[in-house]
């Protein structure tokens, strides 16, 4: 008898004369339905739909189970060459599941290859118990983790995805998630990939058959209960340029499959268009005259020798957050360090509550920031630097390069605000820390405040400069 989907009991009642899922209007009248498409590498939104819309995840809760895993077998809590033990929870679960009795045991990578294909519901719970103790505290686990990684939305209650009215997620969040374990752990994203799974004498086919047709598919993982529909994560590359897709709500897989597709070909043609207009700026953007190089030069030196650990200890601290945090604390911060008669202002790490619109980062230390009455190149860096985007503001904005240290960042954001015209000034700025694979931290210089035509005049200025939507931030 072959194994139906990591859903079989609730599959097994879907009527197949529901209507099919297709693109907008229809989309608009099914409440389970939600999507978004990103750019893998820079995040960049290139479509969305209901994206922070709360949806059951269903059998997408197995990439995070396995993204546990891979974190467990990195700390070393688990090996390679582990055998698994199956309880009798595990063997109890309903399918798909590769039916071991309890008592027996199979090798790790054999459970981790029934999870990305076949959906197996009982290796989901034998892994959740060999890392968490059990399935309970594996979820509570899994949700600390979601949450490590920016999925602020997203709540896990058991490791296979089962009906658990509880247990939600959103587009945005299962997006995050696929571009946090194509980044982090990308060898083993391979898992997904595979289209078969041979164990025991029979093959199992990877039930995401979407990946077997649509060019540059390698990942990631489907699911289905009927509180959810048919859901997909998926991810493609093409030319060198990978993007990632969520669906929610299909009514059918055929359907999710197709619109996924439209999805996916339509995300790689704005992607394009993006290229092309980083191209047309290039080749539009001004050259700095040899004036403002040596002014921009000595307001650099002049930060750079003001941003030395005062000596003494500070009378006053001023606590400040990241542009991706409480944008209100930000700037009372700023007014504070205006009004301040002291010499310099230590700025500190915060932990700000919880913002389901905010990148998938950890807030950073902005660094130590001195005030000088006598030099104003270093003041002017200092606001470009400081200031936020107001709370209220829904603009647009651009990214206008990505920096390593937080002096580069300012200094980029000072010489930009200084090359556009009279009516583009008005912008607000932002500083966007980013957690890359290796552990380091690069940071996103961007000008915000436009409505989208100021925001595509304004990136004419700038080489390899980015359009940002609202939706992103």
């Amino acid at each position: 008898m072959q194994p139906v989907t990591a859903d079989a009991a609730s599959k097994k009642k879907k009527k197949a004369s529901r209507p099919a899922l297709a693109v907008s209007p229809i989309n608009q009248k099914n409440p389970k339905y939600a999507s978004i498409v990103i750019d893998a590498e820079t995040g960049t939104i290139l479509s969305s739909d209901s994206a922070d819309a709360l949806r059951h995840p269903a059998s997408l809760t197995k990439m995070m189970t396995l993204m546990m895993v891979f974190d467990a077998l990195a700390n070393g809590k688990l090996q390679p060459n582990q055998r698994i033990p199956i309880s009798k929870k595990a063997a109890a679960m309903p399918a798909s599941k590769l039916g071991l009795p309890a008592g027996s045991s199979i090798r790790l990578d054999d459970a981790m290859s029934s999870l990305a294909t076949l959906s197996a519901n009982d290796m989901s719970v034998a892994l959740a118990e060999a890392i968490g103790g059990t399935e309970s505290e594996f979820a509570r686990k899994m949700t600390a983790k979601a949450k490590a990684i920016g999925m602020s939305r997203t709540q896990y209650y058991n490791a296979s995805g089962l009906p658990n009215q509880y247990q939600v997620t959103t587009a945005r969040d299962q997006a995050r998630l696929a571009r946090y374990i194509l980044k982090n752990y990308p060898s083993q994203a391979r898992l997904f990939a595979k289209q078969r799974f041979d164990y025991n004498g029979r093959t199992y086919r990877n039930h995401n058959r979407l990946m077997e047709t649509y060019a540059g598919m390698d990942c990631c993982k489907t699911g289905f209960i009927n509180a959810s529909g048919f859901n997909l994560v998926a991810s493609a590359k093409r030319d060198g340029r990978r993007v990632i897709g969520v669906v929610f709500g299909g009514r059918t897989t055929v359907t999710r499959n197709v619109h996924m597709a439209s999805l996916l070909d339509k995300g790689f043609d704005k992607a394009k268009t993006i290229d092309k207009d980083i191209r047309i700026a290039a080749q539009r953007t001004p050259a700095p005259s040899t004036n403002q190089r040596a002014a921009e030069s000595a307001a650099l030196a002049a930060v750079t020798s003001s941003t030395v650990q005062p000596a003494v200890p500070l009378k006053e601290e001023i606590v400040l957050a990241s542009a991706s945090e409480n944008h209100e604390v930000v700037q009372e911060a700023y007014r504070a360090a205006q009004a301040s008669t002291e010499t310099a202002l230590q700025v500190k790490k915060i932990q700000p509550a919880p913002n389901p619109y905010a990148p998938a980062t950890q807030p950073q230390t902005l660094g130590t920031i001195t005030l000088r009455d006598n030099n104003p190149a270093p003041a002017q860096l200092q606001q470009a630097s400081l200031t936020a985007l107001p709370a209220t503001t829904n603009g647009w904005a651009i990214q206008i390069g990505a920096y390593q240290t937080r002096l580069a960042t300012d200094q980029a954001i000072f010489s930009a605000q200084r090359k556009l015209p009279a009516h583009l000034k008005k912008t607000q700025t932002m500083v966007v820390p980013l957690r890359t694979a290796d552990a380091s931290w690069m940071f996103r210089a961007r000008l915000g405040g436009f409505t989208q035509s100021e925001a595509a005049e304004a990136c004419r200025y700038f080489k390899d400069c980015l359009l940002i939507s609202p939706q992103a931030y």
